[in-house]
């Protein structure tokens, strides 16, 4: 019986608690990268192919240079950070793919020329002439034939002689045809010249099939006798001159296409190979734009914020000096000073604690213990109300001047 949607819900429920991830943490940064691709929208600072160490030194300069306060300014100094990690990644990524456009460019250029080199190759036995021209078009072709005169250069002086399909090979290098020894002097003398290499009864033999009327052609009746032939040595060193000769020119042709022509062109190749509008040229101009922008808004943000810190800190900082000067002129103007009387004081208190210089007059009836001083006609014209002030002994009532004692 087929189970209901609840059932069948309840049943995974059931079998995904029994479920477990990873456990350790290696295993969980190792899972938390299972679906990454590319990195250039990772969350995480530190992606596997990157360096902590770099990333840490990069915060280090961020916060050594900015030295944010507010968790406001903080939180932007790491976007910041994220944004110039994730502008690195583009860059490197796009660096990454346009070095494999290039490699992918010189690939194909590549086995495009080996695939044209092959051909002319397996062409030089039915077409030498067409097949030695499409060869030295290109530096790879002229490679090969450098490569084949370079061989048969070692033949010659290793074992001073060519076999047969070496002399024919040598021909078809040269663009001849090695059958129609009739109609081509060059292939009718370069033939001669390997007979004389030959044994003697090979050579005799090779010689007579030559110098026969129906082969040889008419123009070489004046260039080469039958009677006064060169020596062996002497067609040896002809045929050496002929493999340094053609290694001489193949090997200028050769470095002229490579650098001159060649080179040029498949950077242009490249260049073209790397500007073309793919998806993928598109998703990373798209990636290069965002990052930028972002570090360019979260970096103006952070200014902003930082200013901002500033000038509250000096704000704070001026209320703070403004501050003090009117507690200190507060605090003076409730102290009291030695030279105004203290209202809120007890009289008697604060004349009992303080000593008088002024000395107390007697009680009445009561002798005084100093001698009063004797007073003159000046003074007794001294008003008779003398005030004396809180500084003369803190009296404030009135002193009646002593009247002189009778003679």
């Amino acid at each position: 019986m087929p189970l209901s949607k609840a059932e069948r819900s309840a049943v995974n429920k059931r079998n995904a608690a029994n479920a477990k991830g990873p456990v350790s943490e290696e295993g969980k940064t190792i899972a938390s990268a299972n679906a990454l691709k590319h990195g250039l929208r990772a969350r995480v600072h530190i992606l596997p192919d990157e360096d902590p160490d770099e990333v840490q030194a990069l915060l280090d300069e961020w916060t050594g240079h900015f030295n944010p306060q507010s968790p406001d300014a903080k939180h932007l100094l790491d976007q910041c950070v994220h944004s110039a990690l994730l502008f690195q990644r583009v860059v490197r990524c796009q660096a990454a793919v346009m070095s494999k456009h290039m490699r992918e460019a010189a690939r194909d250029r590549d086995f495009e020329a080996a695939d044209n080199v092959a051909g002319f190759a397996a062409g030089l036995t039915s077409d030498p002439d067409g097949s030695v021209r499409g060869l030295r078009q290109t530096a790879l072709g002229c490679r090969y034939l450098i490569n084949a005169w370079e061989r048969l250069g070692s033949r010659l002086n290793d074992l001073r002689w060519w076999s047969y399909d070496e002399l024919e090979e040598a021909l078809r290098l040269l663009g001849l045809d090695p059958g129609d020894v009739r109609n081509s002097p060059r292939t009718w003398r370069v033939a001669v010249y390997h007979a004389l290499l030959q044994r003697d009864v090979h050579r005799d033999k090779s010689l007579t099939a030559l110098f026969n009327a129906e082969n040889r052609p008419g123009s070489t009746v004046a260039v080469l006798d039958r009677d006064s032939l060169p020596s062996n040595e002497e067609a040896l060193q002809t045929l050496k001159e002929l493999v340094a000769s053609q290694l001489e020119e193949l090997l200028a042709r050769e470095s002229y296409l490579r650098t001159t022509i060649e080179q040029p062109d498949l950077a242009s190749v490249q260049q073209q190979k790397i500007l073309v509008p793919t998806d993928e040229n598109r998703l990373l101009l798209r990636y290069h734009a965002e990052a930028r922008t972002s570090f360019s808004r979260t970096r103006a943000e952070l200014l902003k914020t930082l200013a901002r810190d500033a000038k509250s800190a000096a704000e704070r900082a001026e209320t703070e000096s403004e501050e003090t000067p009117a507690e200190a002129s507060a605090a003076a103007e409730t102290a009291i000073s030695p030279n105004e009387p203290n209202l809120d004081a007890n009289p008697s208190e604060e004349t009992a604690s303080e000593p008088s210089d002024v000395p107390d007059p007697a009680a009445p009836g009561e002798p005084s213990e100093a001698a009063p001083e004797t007073l003159t006609d000046s003074d007794t014209s001294m008003s008779p109300e003398w005030p004396i002030s809180p500084q003369n002994g803190g009296l404030t009532t009135p002193l009646t001047a002593p009247t002189a004692p009778p003679a």
